[in-house]
């Protein structure tokens, strides 16, 4: 099967962003709410963290591409 250059495009900008989001929960996002929760007294697991921000990450996204896909 033979790509085109679109696919070939959005096969590379799927794969950056997937990089992209896994180094920040990884490096940044889920260690600062992991304190930030310990800080409030508020004990959680890092599966937790993982599954909530992702699904906060995921409604963003969501919101945001039907936003810019309305058509008026």
């Amino acid at each position: 099967m033979k790509l085109s250059r679109r696919q070939i495009a959005g096969l590379a900008c799927i794969t950056g962003g997937t990089v992209a989001y896994l180094w920040l929960m990884v490096a940044m996002v889920v260690p600062t709410a992991l304190e930030l929760a310990g800080s409030l007294g508020v004990p959680t697991s890092v599966s937790v963290a993982w599954t909530g921000l992702s699904a906060a990450a995921f409604a963003v996204v969501f919101g945001v591409d039907r936003a810019f896909s309305y058509r008026r």
